[in-house]
């Protein structure tokens, strides 16, 4: 079978969205969303296939290749870190994702709350406690760089340590690379069956809107990454 891009990018963002849970807003966790602009990067380190969850096929890998997800050319550059296009016959029922801890992406709200906009800034530093996410800025006025908000940054987090403790049925997490990267197995719900000869072709579509999360910590806000919508076909 001759592996397709799209069907990485689908499992690029399984992955994303098993770390951050569901999208915004969430109970507990994210008081009002925002959207990403431009910029919401992660770096894939190897991708791989199973039928039974022990033994897997390198699908792609390398020592690092950076995505970014809300970029309109990334299905291009997908394509280029597939290493193995030839997947032998069979019924796969596993992924398993390699990628560092650290994911980037820029954004802010586009409307105002509490009569404020709020959006990512690297001169808020982060929140004094674990998981040390970003702590957002605000201001009054949407205007970058004509006397309103200054023009906001990119700024990164680390996947959590406890994220290895929340995941759902038939889904596992671990750090690998002293830590540095976290590796994570989902048992698909539907498996990929391969025939000689056949190619699957799958199409997804992201859409970028409450892509960010702000979630309220001490007096301030801190911002974190959510999945993107997805639409899909075959």
């Amino acid at each position: 079978m001759r592996l397709n891009k799209f069907l990485v990018f689908v499992m690029i963002m399984s992955i994303v969205k098993f770390v951050f849970a569901d999208t915004c807003p969430i109970s507990g966790l994210a008081n009002f969303c925002g959207s990403a602009d431009g910029q919401y990067t992660v770096t894939l380190k190897k991708i791989e296939f199973s039928t039974d969850g022990v033994n897997f096929i390198t699908v792609g890998e390398s020592s690092g290749t950076s995505f970014n997800i809300a970029s309109m050319n990334v299905g291009s550059d997908f394509q280029s870190f597939i290493s193995n296009k030839n997947i032998p016959a069979g019924t796969y029922n596993y992924i398993r994702i390699t990628m560092s801890r650290t994911i980037s992406f820029k954004g802010r709200t586009t409307e105002k709350v509490n009569g404020n906009y709020y959006y990512t800034s690297q001169a808020t530093g982060t929140s004094p406690d674990p998981p040390y996410f970003p702590i957002a800025a605000s201001c009054s006025d949407w205007h970058p760089g004509s006397g309103g908000c200054p023009t906001y940054d990119v700024v990164s987090i680390r996947i959590p340590d406890d994220a290895v403790e929340h995941h759902a049925p038939g889904e596992t997490m671990e750090f690998v690379n002293n830590n540095q990267d976290a590796r994570m197995t989902r048992k698909l719900s539907s498996p990929i069956v391969i025939t000689e000869g056949q190619s699957k072709t799958l199409r997804i579509k992201f859409y970028t809107q409450g892509m960010v999360g702000f979630d309220g910590s001490g007096g301030d806000y801190i911002v974190f990454p959510l999945p993107p919508v997805q639409e899909l076909s075959y």
